[in-house]
């Protein structure tokens, strides 16, 4: 046993085990993760509670009936309902503990990856263990526990890998090329589809950069093999991925993505030049009109300058290269250094190289570039590697040592500002603006008064002291780290420290930080009973009928969260979990999940374009990333819409609202206004008064065929409250009387016993997507259109039993059988 342990593989997993421990450190006593504004509270963990509670009583989990009126959230991006492991994960664990179970893995699996990439490329030991705590350390919070971001870390180090040991492969290279498709289908049935396609464009990239780059012998026949090798790796990927890619284009062109998306749109989040402080800082830190953080740029400030030093180091060679031959390492820094580059220029503010890729198909939809950096980061971390270990060399060049010295002035005068702000910032306002006015503000380009202008400086004097108070150990460690890897690459590059006590130094500092920046997320943990149903508004209003019959709405929520907590550069962590508890508390899209009430709204980024069109018409918020004017209202337009169109509510299930604002009209019955959280925030809970039940037969149809649902709304002579509009051409009109009895509802799965004394309509409000079947007494039937959202049937006379289920885009519901997964 303890010569198994000494092995050096065996100890480099134990110490990543030990770092994924420090990082999910809040789980191990019962808390979640809870940072208010992310999707892991917002989408994820009521999400993956869902699919839980699926898998384990044997329900179809493809078709979700408690968001959008209904969706096939197998095809959105909530981290692979189609993946065996999470199949496997949450088939054994609840949604919460599975949740965590799975980020420690995707963590595990990212280090371990990290470290074999490092190794092809013949970094030492040592440097290779510390590159990927280094690139996780680029990651904020709410990025890194985000499912499909964590799941997809590890694709880009093992393509490298992959790519590298297939290139210089004399013989076995097929393992590799298997291994590295095997790692993209796995991908793809459960990660991000941006970092996806990013990871197989800089795969490529490195892959013809290792030919022109580094093999020594070039020929029509090598560049044949490298494009050959990479293209069966990506052929091997996209076949096991299949079962998540052809549905999800299918569904793309019905949802609010068909179009792709508005270039202005996509440039909302960009690196801009005050985010390269990041570099340095780790991105928690809120740095007011510089920076404000969450943008991946900090693996560490030792392990950058190593990295920074590699790319001076590296760039220098290729320019002496005609007069001295590259060695591997040099030539392979060199590679590293351009994929850097090229990730960072396409992330950065207005890139035209982010604007030619968004151009071109797939890549059309994708959102943010910064999000290049989610992969530039690891080519940063690894360049830190190749710093760490080339360090008497770079230590030999005159412009690396200048870099260090300017690292060293710079980080220093940053942390020494910083102090004087904390300690004279208000004499800092006085100086400021003496000086301003001693100048001119008119010769400066200000018009407005100037007491305009000594507030703005106030107000960013008192935002860098409340967020960068030095009585706060979760800035001060950091910047105390910053000083001291300052510090020592001072003393290395002066010759008073020796190359070998400085890379034990810069392993220390690199763990060390790695510790502090997880440790400062722990501030943003919970009890997991705060993402129940406990305390939730609506739960006493709530009975079995209720949950079967009607649908609930969650409106402007945070309009009353800002009158007790107003609009500010950064919230407080009490602040912060106050947010989080009130949309929890008020059953918000999709935290309603732990009370199984369903939602007219919800929070996916590919949720229908008809469902977005009729919750736009009511004053929708901002829960599909920003299309069409969904969210851009003020609260009392937005207030307008729902009252103004409240029959569209009630055709939509609709009959419960819960407000963060006032609402008043003859239909609306306030029931209760609860005060929720520490600051005693109301919620106003009403009933509908005409709500329309989820199911019904018809009293009233109209055919108009070829209507969807905007055409309907925008002319606005639809009155859903009389009658019941139907897309067909020869529907009839003679609509009779009967009853209807619900036996069976599941997941996507509705059975009903109609009893109807003459044809009738049978109307499920389930969103009308690709994959519904209807059955009558086991024949099958025809469904039409109805009310450019939903679903209807024709009945005939007599009493039959009247079937609908969501079996998949492909069919998929039946291989799901076949497996035993689902009943």
């Amino acid at each position: 046993m303890r010569n198994f342990l000494y092995k050096p593989l065996v100890r480099v997993c134990l110490f990543f085990a030990a770092l994924v421990a420090l990082m999910l450190g809040p789980v191990f006593f019962g808390l979640v993760l809870f940072p208010s504004d992310s999707d892991l509270v917002a989408q994820y963990y009521p999400l993956f509670y869902f699919y839980s509670q699926a898998l384990h009583a044997g329900e179809s989990f493809l078709w979700l009936p408690d968001i959008y009126s209904g969706f096939p959230i197998y095809l959105s991006q909530v981290a692979g309902f189609l993946d065996p492991v999470n199949v496997l994960i949450f088939s054994i664990f609840s949604g919460l503990d599975g949740m965590h179970v799975r980020l420690a893995l995707d963590f595990f699996l990212t280090l371990v990856c990290s470290y074999a990439a490092a190794r092809s490329l013949g970094l030492s030991r040592t440097a290779s263990a510390l590159v990927g705590p280094s690139y996780l350390l680029a990651f904020h919070w709410r990025f890194l526990s985000n499912p499909i971001t964590a799941n997809t870390l590890f694709l880009m180090p093992l393509l490298l890998y992959c790519i590298t040991r297939a290139l210089e492969a004399k013989r076995g290279a097929w393992k590799f090329v298997l291994l590295g498709g095997a790692g993209l289908g796995w991908a793809i049935l459960g990660g991000y589809t941006q970092m996806i396609v990013y990871a197989v464009l800089f795969g490529g990239l490195f892959a013809l950069g290792h030919y022109f780059l580094i093999e020594s012998q070039k020929s029509i026949w090598r560049m044949i093999r490298v494009v050959y090798l990479y293209a069966a790796m990506l052929a091997v990927g996209v076949l096991l991925g299949l079962p998540q890619i052809l549905p999800a284009a299918q569904f793309v062109p019905l949802t609010v993505r068909s179009d792709g998306i508005d270039y202005a749109l996509v440039t909302l989040k960009v690196i801009d030049p005050g985010d390269l402080l990041l570099a340095v800082v780790p991105d928690y830190l809120y740095v007011p009109y510089v920076t404000a953080g969450r943008k991946p740029l900090f693996v560490g400030a030792v392990w950058f300058f190593l990295a920074a030093g590699a790319m001076v180091f590296a760039l220098m060679s290729l320019a002496r290269i005609r007069k001295i031959a590259l060695d591997l390492a040099q030539k392979r820094a060199l590679l590293l250094t351009g994929l850097f580059i090229f990730a960072l220029v396409a992330a950065f503010k207005w890139s035209p190289l982010f604007y030619l890729l968004h151009q071109l198909p797939v890549f059309e939809y994708f959102r943010f570039p910064f999000r290049f950096m989610f992969l530039g980061v690891f080519f940063l971390a690894l360049l830190g590697g190749f710093g760490f270990d080339m360090l008497g060399r770079l230590l030999g060049e005159k412009a690396v040592r200048i870099v260090a010295y300017l690292f060293a002035a710079i980080s220093s005068l940053f942390v020494l500002a910083l102090a004087c702000i904390y300690a004279f910032g208000d004499k800092l306002v006085l100086v400021l603006g003496s000086l301003l006015a001693f100048v001119g503000y008119g010769r400066l380009g200000l018009d407005k008064d100037p007491a305009h202008y000594r507030d703005a400086l106030q107000r960013g004097i008192d935002g860098y002291q409340e967020l960068l108070s030095f009585s706060d150990w979760i800035v001060l460690v950091p910047l105390l780290i910053l000083l001291a890897s300052a510090g020592a690459m001072w003393c290395v590059v002066r010759g008073t420290l020796s190359p070998t006590v400085f890379k034990k130094a810069a392993a220390a500092l690199v763990v060390a930080t790695f510790v502090v920046v997880f440790a400062a997320g722990w501030r943003w943990s919970a009890p997991a009973a705060a993402l129940g149903a406990e305390g939730n508004v609506l739960t006493s209003f709530l009975t079995p009928e209720d949950k079967d019959s009607y649908r609930m709405y969650s409106f402007a929520l945070y309009a009353s969260v800002f009158k007790y907590i107003p609009p500010q550069y950064k919230l407080s962590v009490s602040e912060e979990y106050a947010t989080g508890e009130l949309l929890s508390l008020g059953a918000s899209p999709n935290t309603h999940l732990y009370t199984n009430m369903p939602s007219l709204d919800g929070y996916d980024q590919f949720m229908p374009a008809a469902t977005l069109y009729a919750i736009d018409t009511m004053g929708g918020e901002l829960m599909a990333g920003g299309v069409s004017s969904y969210g851009t209202r003020t609260v009392e337009e937005r207030r307008d819409a729902l009252l103004n169109n409240l029959d569209l509510f009630g055709m939509m299930g609709g009959k419960y609202i819960v407000s963060g604002v006032p609402l008043s009209h003859p239909s609306l019955l306030l029931l209760a206004m609860p005060r929720v959280t520490e600051y005693g925030i109301p919620l106003y809970v009403y009933e509908y008064a005409h709500p329309t039940p989820r199911f019904y037969l018809a009293k009233n149809i109209k055919p108009l065929p070829h209507q969807d649902f905007a055409d309907l709304a925008s002319k606005r002579g639809a009155d859903f409250n009389s009658w019941v509009y139907l897309d067909c051409t020869a529907c009839g009109s003679a609509v009779g009387g009967g009853t209807t009895k619900l036996l069976q509802q599941d997941n996507g799965a509705y059975r009903f016993l109609v009893d109807v004394s003459s044809p009738s309509y049978l109307v499920l409000s389930e969103s009308n997507l690709p994959g519904w079947i209807a059955t009558i007494d086991g024949a099958s039937a025809p469904m039409v259109r109805a009310n450019g959202l939903y679903m209807a049937v024709e009945v005939p006379p007599g009493q039959h039993e009247v079937y609908f289920e969501y079996r998949g885009m492909l069919g998929e519901i039946a291989w799901l059988r076949a497996l035993n997964i689902v009943r």
